[in-house]
């Protein structure tokens, strides 16, 4: 991803994934509701393989700045999941993923996943909160 985490430890780096035919309108959505939303955002895409990464400055985060952030990912979120799509936080402080959802809503595969998580670790002690909701159970 650039490189960017290194020289910009507090970036925020969210990654959608669509089908390539929507490549463009994603992008465009992100680039206007960052706009809209006063924040700067870089936004990357590989048109190619249906995956656009934003990119966010996390520094001065109080409780305001989260909570435009989080306005801007929630509907980000809408509109890439609108389009059949997925939008994850790959990258953020912690209070910004305290204050949004890192995977977004539970989608029908979670089922499987957590008893995935179930068969090959029944004790619960790789990874613990990795998955978060989708596969800790907390729905």
């Amino acid at each position: 991803n650039l490189g960017l985490k290194n020289d910009f430890p507090d970036l925020i780096v969210l990654k959608a994934s669509f089908v390539i035919s929507e490549a463009d309108n994603v992008t465009v959505a992100a680039e206007k509701l960052a706009q809209t939303a006063g924040l700067e955002a870089l936004t990357l895409c590989h048109a190619g393989n249906g995956i656009l990464y934003v990119y966010l400055p996390g520094e001065d985060e109080g409780t305001a700045k989260i909570e435009v952030v989080k306005s801007f990912i929630d509907a980000l979120r809408n509109e890439v999941e609108a389009r059949g799509g997925a939008l994850i936080v790959e990258a953020a402080s912690p209070a910004v993923k305290k204050a949004v959802s890192v995977w977004g809503a539970s989608r029908s595969d979670s089922v499987v996943m957590r008893r995935l998580k179930e068969l090959i670790d029944p004790v619960g002690i790789l990874a613990p909160g990795r998955f978060g909701e989708v596969c800790d159970g907390r729905d």
